[in-house]
């Protein structure tokens, strides 16, 4: 069954159907891209999808969950509901400790907005960069520097299917209260129960002093020792922020694009297996006491530096890093993605999707205890030689004292078919070998449901009735965390239609 499109929404389509694929290697093909450019040009599109049956949408913020799926939804021939033009801060309630902001306001764009204010509030960034959405990220359970980013969800608006709008928080007086009874914000995070169009976000006031222990553990260390005591020290209360410790690749792959050519071999070679980045905040005084402790519990694992302020000595990276710990975002890691693939950085790329570069993430999680980690991380080289991989850049992000999760990245050329294959039956194997030992994933990639193991049940039996309840006509595309059922495998596909004669504008927004 054709869709028809009247008139207000053909002046939202900006590209017609077509065959797309994401940095990943993953392709999808999609009926056409909608753009809403207003909260009612969302309402009035879900209406239209919901008088033409078999119809499906897939929003996304601002496409950019790179080496996740980006831009392309789970689904085959649903349209893509581009919400990147709702890019407007809303309010930047700084006395209250929050900002109310829309899926297309990015790290950059908020940044600027903090920074107009003399930056005396920070928000919880992540290294993915200026032109990530915030909100975006914060609904896939993205990690940042000082915390999991859903945490940091006050209350969020959403178009339900039958067009009405609710809001999960409703004591406006009280923002930080989830309200009383079930907290429904949980709802729609990695899922696709309703179409999130603003958030509340936690923002935080700038101490006197912030900065980032740089630890480099010494050779004769293995990192799940480094690991088990920063995750004692987070037990205890004194790392209030996340860890993260990337591998000499991770290193490289980072801050080898920044250096000439016949600087590089030295960079390598100066480079510790693993390093980690410590934000540490509060006064002078407290930051002074706080490090001394660090160094004090580690001084037999690692060496480590206090960097709390620029100078002229200092290189980039070491400038980015403080950026990242002091809350500012920063795009010192976007060239590395070329660089980890095709040995050099590709120049005059519009956006990483229209580069030659190929990337695939698998983000494991377990416990941060050494023997679950050094099972991982054995996982991982058993089966990189398995599949004659080497050098993989990988970070450990310690998420609490409770909770490890590790960012395996792949990189490959996406014009060379074979490796481009062999990175996906790679990223597969590694996926599979997990799953079989009991390591979840923290966040899927487009095609990875079909890995997850079956559930209990009644649990299954109640997510397929809240599916009913929300989405009764099928209308968004099922969310990529959905174990694939005979229920939703036999989904009404509409035929495809071909809006070309609208508008010949390729899919290039999308990422925009």
């Amino acid at each position: 069954m054709s869709a028809k499109l009247n008139g207000g929404i053909k002046s939202l389509v900006t590209s017609g159907a077509q065959e797309l694929e994401d940095i990943s290697g993953q392709q999808r093909r999609i009926r056409g891209v909608l753009a809403p450019q207003t909260l009612e040009d969302v309402q009035k599109i879900v209406r239209w999808a919901s008088q033409n049956p078999g119809t499906r949408l897939q929003p996304i913020s601002c496409g950019n969950n790179w080496g996740f799926g980006s831009h392309l939804p789970a689904d085959q021939n649903a349209y893509i509901l581009d919400l990147s033009s709702l890019n407007r801060i809303r309010r930047l309630a700084l006395s209250d400790g929050y900002v109310e902001l829309e899926p297309g306001v990015t790290q950059g764009k908020l940044d600027s907005a903090l920074e107009s204010e003399k930056r005396t509030h920070y928000f919880n960034v992540t290294g993915a960069g200026t032109e990530t959405s915030i909100l975006g990220n914060a609904l896939e359970r993205g990690i940042g520097y000082f915390g999991s980013r859903h945490e940091d969800l006050l209350d969020l608006e959403v178009v339900l299917t039958s067009g009405e709008i609710i809001h999960t928080g409703y004591l406006p007086n009280t923002p930080f209260h989830t309200g009383l009874g079930p907290n429904l914000t949980n709802l729609f995070i990695q899922s696709t129960l309703g179409i999130v169009t603003a958030a509340k976000v936690r923002l935080f006031k700038r101490p006197e002093c912030m900065g980032g222990l740089l630890i480099k553990p010494r050779d004769t260390i293995a990192i799940t020792r480094l690991v088990e005591v920063l995750t004692e020290l987070q037990a205890e209360g004194h790392i209030r922020s996340v860890p993260h410790l990337g591998n000499r690749q991770r290193a490289y792959v980072t801050f080898g694009p920044y250096v000439p050519l016949e600087s590089r071999s030295a960079l390598s070679s100066s480079l510790t297996s693993w390093t980690a980045v410590l934000p540490i905040s509060g006064s002078i005084e407290s930051v002074r006491c706080l490090s001394d402790h660090f160094v004090s519990r580690l001084q037999k694992l690692a060496s480590c530096e206090l960097i709390c302020s620029r100078d002229q000595s200092q290189g980039l990276w070491i400038h980015s890093l403080l950026d990242l710990c002091q809350g500012i975002p920063s795009n010192i890691a976007l060239p590395g993605v070329s660089f980890a693939a095709l040995g050099q950085v590709e120049k005059d790329i519009p956006h990483l999707e229209k580069g030659s570069a190929g990337l695939i993430h698998v983000a494991p999680s377990c416990s941060p205890k050494r023997k679950d980690l050094d099972q991982l991380l054995a996982l991982v080289g058993k089966t990189q030689k398995q599949y004659a991989v080497s050098d993989l850049p990988m970070t450990i992000n310690l998420v609490n004292s409770g909770m490890a999760v590790v960012v395996i990245s792949i990189p490959f050329q996406r014009q060379n078919a074979t490796d481009k294959s062999n990175a996906i039956e790679f990223a597969e194997a590694l996926k599979k070998g997990f799953f079989d030992q009991g390591f979840s994933p923290y966040r899927l990639g487009l095609s990875d449901s079909s890995l997850l193991p079956a559930q209990p049940a009644a649990r299954s039996a109640l997510l397929e009735s809240l599916r009913k309840v929300f989405d009764p006509q099928g209308i968004l595309c099922r969310s990529k965390y959905e174990r694939l059922s005979g229920t939703n495998l036999t989904r009404n596909t509409p035929e495809d239609d071909s809006f070309e004669h609208l508008n010949g504008s390729s899919a290039e927004l999308l990422c925009v």
